[in-house]
């Protein structure tokens, strides 16, 4: 367990960290990222839910060898399901409910 004057820090090397991967992966392969480029503010409101029915799947289960694969799921659930869905709202929603999902 971390000390308490150590959360901060971490969390900020932490974020750090995954945006720097995100740079240099980008690089090498700049068609990674650009399905879902346009939708980056629908993942940000829809994606927390996806991956909290996952953290409560691993939590019911019980199992730490399971961390990784689920955590590895989370992450791929969080940001490809709200882009699927907001491809969807945004070809066959109307216009005010586009707007309630930021489109």
């Amino acid at each position: 367990m971390l000390p308490e004057s150590m959360k901060a820090e971490t969390a900020f090397v932490g974020t750090l960290f995954a945006m720097s991967l995100c740079l240099i992966v980008g690089k090498y392969i700049p068609r990674l990222f650009s399905s879902f480029r346009d939708y980056t503010f629908q993942i940000f409101l829809m994606g927390i839910f996806f991956q909290m029915v996952i953290r409560w799947t691993y939590v019911k289960l019980g199992n730490d060898k399971l961390f990784v694969p689920m955590w590895l799921l989370s992450v791929i659930i969080g940001v490809y399901a709200p882009t699927f869905i907001a491809k969807i709202i945004d070809k066959k929603a109307p216009r005010y409910v586009k707007m309630c999902f930021g489109l």
